[in-house]
């Protein structure tokens, strides 16, 4: 199906997508700027539709933007502000997806995912490891930094407005769509923010994953709403599990004391699948009454997960009535 925005709105959405991500994670107007750059030109390269070149675009693309970002000296956290222009990339729904199915016993397509995930970080961590070797930085570079904001804290709400415009204008969403997504970015940036206060920074993502599931498929729900797939991935990238597996990744290759940030990134991301597990089954037992928690199966939307349409009529069994 052709787009219904051109390549240069959907290039640029994507340079606006990456500024908005840019602001929460690395928040300093230089990086902003930076991010800005960089995301126009991952959007450039995406619009190669030579399977050759889709091959070794994770590599590619985490090469350029690598070398860009340690030659600027004075930007800030480097490792942080590379995860902007490569969340495209990120495998971060096939991680926690993986995750989500072996908890559910389903071994076959639970393994493959996550191998694959795997696999699609250690891609983008080896093409950020040959930048660095190329350009010639230390291994202090690969380690992020303490998170400090420079900037007002209400720039993260700009933020992930910025970030729900980018993502409308890159993917050529309807324009119906732009509010629920809206509404699904600042419930998980807010249940992942109080969740870190409350709980520290490994079950954040819990606590935001379970907010964002009851947002997400009460949205589903509603007449005007809008189908879960549509707002999942969003908010998916929002929570940033696969940034923090590929800074984790990144950083236990190229110094000595990165395992232990690696095997965090890992307790983070299954924290996140276990509040989508929970936030889904929570949500079956309001919206259809305590007896349908015994029929429970998991099936995250397909965006995520790839899975099946069945799976995901099972998961939402009133898009069939819809059907």
């Amino acid at each position: 199906m052709r787009p219904r925005l051109g390549w240069v709105t959907r290039t640029f959405g994507h340079a606006v997508l990456t500024t908005g991500l840019a602001l929460l994670l690395a928040p300093t107007w230089q990086g902003a700027i930076v991010a800005f750059v960089l995301g126009a030109g991952i959007g450039l390269l995406k619009l190669v539709r030579s399977p050759t070149l889709q091959l070794v675009m994770p590599i590619a693309a985490a090469f350029v933007c690598a070398a860009a970002v340690f030659l600027l000296a004075e930007i800030g956290d480097p490792i942080r502000l590379l995860v902007a222009p490569l969340v495209t990339f990120l495998p971060g729904g096939v991680l926690t997806t993986a995750t989500v199915e072996l908890a559910a016993g389903q071994m076959i397509s639970g393994a493959s995912r996550l191998i694959y995930g795997f696999v699609q970080l250690a891609l983008l961590a080896f093409g950020i490891l040959a930048a660095g070797t190329v350009v010639g930085v230390e291994s202090r570079s690969y380690e992020p930094l303490q998170a400090a904001s420079f900037l007002p804290w209400w720039v993260a709400l700009i933020g992930i407005l910025v970030f729900a415009l980018g993502n409308y204008l890159h993917f050529s969403a309807p324009t119906s769509t732009f509010g629920w997504v809206l509404l699904a970015l600042v419930v998980a940036y807010i249940g992942q923010w109080v969740g870190t206060a409350l709980l520290g920074a490994t079950l954040g993502g819990f606590v935001g994953a379970v907010a964002m599931a009851l947002v997400v498929f009460w949205i589903a729900s509603l007449r005007r709403g809008v189908p879960a797939q549509i707002t999942f991935l969003p908010a998916f990238w929002l929570l940033v599990p696969g940034a923090a597996g590929l800074v984790g990744l990144t950083e236990a290759v190229a110094t000595d004391s990165g395992l232990a940030d690696f095997m965090a990134a890992l307790l983070s991301i299954m924290s996140i699948a276990l509040g989508v597990l929970i936030g889904t089954a929570l949500y079956r037992v309001v919206h259809h009454g305590a007896e349908e928690i015994v029929q429970f199966a998991v099936a995250p939307p397909t965006v995520v997960s790839e899975a099946p349409r069945r799976l995901l009529d099972r998961l939402l069994p009133w898009r069939r009535a819809r059907d």
